[in-house]
């Protein structure tokens, strides 16, 4: 669907035209009014507060008679301003049964706004938000009885997520492109610890790194997918709900659209550690530049790095202020090449190449051993073997245990010695393979086994 086909056509002309600040305030007010009211605002407290805004001196007169040309009183004013967001689609106007007029703002506009008010008050991106809420989302009790409203409610925060995180990434390079706008090293030194430092690293930044670390739930969350994926049936089952609810038009639409949902999910979760990567590489090449250029800027002293600044410096103002060009016949434009240089020293990392040795290897003397200590050698190797865990065992243990059930708790495996306790983390460990007949619910709630010695979690294992 094209987007005019939902948006009014002059909708974004009251914010391009020159008292476009006027319009913006009046919509925010609007906005902040709509919120505090369940069934719209009342026209005349709208025009009151419109005209508050007028009477306060916030804009000119000039700024007044930029639409019309004509000089009107505040209240005026605020009605025509009222009537121009109704005419291109911002809000309807209705009046109900006790004749008074009230204001409703659009659907879109409503979306619109919502965004744009973050934009206004800088409103902080609680990345752990959306990884808790597709983690609560995946593994909450409803979401076995409604597996595909837990899907898509996980789908749209794992989406926004993504999005909030690649803003993060621009949001560095915008504040890197900003840093050489800076002209003195107080601009510079204000912009790293003011704005960047309380925007990006303590907002964003640090808390990524730190409480709100993506690695948290990102296990859990992967293994409930994995879970859900290898039950046999549980996606045509999960799709037959969404039929009929409503949801989906079919059953192979609700499939197709159930599997792109989840691997979506596990590919973002799964991939997430490059974007990482390359916030951190922005966030440490904007610090590098930081100091860089504060280096730069403080070097002007009579050394020779002392000199080149100011030479660089006085012809940079020359070719600002147009009083030399670039292409001079004095020769400015290939005056300068310029390259890093790098020289060999004795804390270079290069390892100096040295005279082979010929290896004289020492003969091997094997320990003389009687009949009876090698024989107690084996029976040692033997028993380590047969204690050895491996996947075979733990899935024969698993498998015997269950016997004709299709699932169990970790309860029922009747952890009472250190040996249960090890084997139950080790079948949980192995939940995810393809090497074992059964997967594992990390959810349950805590318990306890042998007198109180061990705490563990009542996870569900279930047969493939």
């Amino acid at each position: 669907m094209e987007l005019f086909a939902v948006l009014p056509e002059r909708l974004f002309s009251v914010l391009a035209s020159p008292a476009r600040a006027v319009y913006a305030h009046v919509l925010f007010l609007i906005y902040d009014l709509h919120k505090q009211e369940l069934y719209g605002t009342p026209r005349e407290a709208i025009i009151d507060a419109t005209a508050a805004y007028l009477e306060a001196g916030a804009i000119t007169e000039a700024d007044l008679e930029a639409e019309d040309g004509a000089a009107l009183s505040p209240r005026d004013r605020a009605g025509a301003i009222l009537r121009r967001l109704q005419e291109t689609g911002w809000l309807e106007i209705e009046q109900r049964t006790d004749y008074q007029q009230y204001v409703n703002l659009a659907d879109y506009a409503i979306a619109i706004l919502d965004t744009l008010d973050r934009l206004r008050r800088g409103e902080r991106t609680e990345y752990s938000g959306y990884v808790l809420a597709t983690y609560v989302a995946l593994t909450a009790d409803e979401a076995e009885q409604n597996p595909g409203l837990a899907i898509g409610k996980a789908y749209e925060q794992t989406t926004l997520l993504v999005r909030d995180l690649k803003s993060l990434h621009q949001n560095i390079k915008r504040y890197t492109e900003q840093l050489l706008q800076q002209k003195t090293p107080r601009e510079i030194l204000a912009m790293h610890f003011g704005d960047y430092k309380l925007e990006v690293l303590d907002r964003a930044y640090h808390r990524l790194k730190t409480t709100d670390n993506v690695s948290r739930f990102r296990p859990r969350i992967l293994a409930r997918i994995d879970a859900w994926t290898a039950e046999p049936g549980w996606v045509a089952r999960a799709a037959a709900e969404e039929v009929r609810r409503g949801r989906q038009p079919s059953q192979e639409a609700a499939e197709e659209a159930i599997r792109a949902q989840l691997a979506f999910i596990r590919n973002s979760y799964e991939q997430m550690d490059d974007l990482l990567d390359e916030i951190d590489r922005r966030n440490a090449q904007y610090a590098k530049a930081s100091f860089e250029y504060v280096r730069y800027l403080l070097s002007e002293g009579e050394d020779t790095e002392g000199r080149l600044v100011n030479l660089l410096q006085h012809l940079g103002a020359q070719l600002n202020a147009g009083t030399v060009a670039a292409d001079d016949p004095c020769g400015l434009d290939g005056l300068f090449a310029l390259g890093a240089v790098q020289t060999l020293e004795a804390t270079s990392l290069f390892t100096p190449r040295t005279q082979r040795r010929t290896h004289k290897p020492q003969p091997l003397v094997a320990p003389a051993l009687d009949a009876a200590e090698r024989e107690a050698a084996r029976k040692r190797a033997r028993q380590r073997l047969s204690a050895a865990i491996t996947y075979r065992r733990i899935d024969e243990y698993v498998q015997a245990r269950l016997g004709d059930r299709r699932e169990m708790r970790a309860a029922d495996l009747g952890v009472e010695t250190v040996d249960d306790f090890v084997r139950l983390i080790y079948i949980a460990a192995y939940g995810r393979s393809r090497r074992v007949g059964y997967r594992v619910d990390l959810t349950g709630e805590r318990i306890t086994g042998g007198g109180g010695r061990f705490s563990f979690r009542n996870i569900k294992i279930r047969r493939k």
